[in-house]
């Protein structure tokens, strides 16, 4: 199995801010801005979330765009979401906290 990788929402948040620029086509937008308030749709919302995925390794839910609608919201949830496969991967709680404290 291929190791998950452990990214706080700190370290997420610049990928996440690339991603939105890039599907964007612009950096007209604040870590605090919602998406769809800043120029996005359904369709550039499929391509973020395959493009910020790729950089992390793992697939990401497009609903959970939907659903976090910021670049800060969504660097966290998305911290999260590695947790979660992390642990389902087979690796402790802990160990996930301890390896992304560091």
């Amino acid at each position: 199995m291929a190791s998950i990788p452990q990214l706080g929402a700190l370290e997420i948040a610049p990928l996440a801010r690339d991603a939105w620029t890039e599907v964007l086509g612009h950096d007209r937008f604040t870590d605090q801005d919602f998406f769809f308030s800043v120029g996005g749709n359904s369709l550039a919302a499929i391509r973020l979330m395959r493009l910020l995925g790729g950089q992390l390794g793992v697939r990401l839910p497009v609903r959970m765009l939907f659903e976090q609608q910021s670049v800060e919201l969504l660097a966290e949830t998305a911290a999260a979401h590695l947790r979660e496969l992390a642990v389902e991967d087979g690796a402790e709680p802990s160990q996930v906290q301890e390896e992304q404290a560091r």
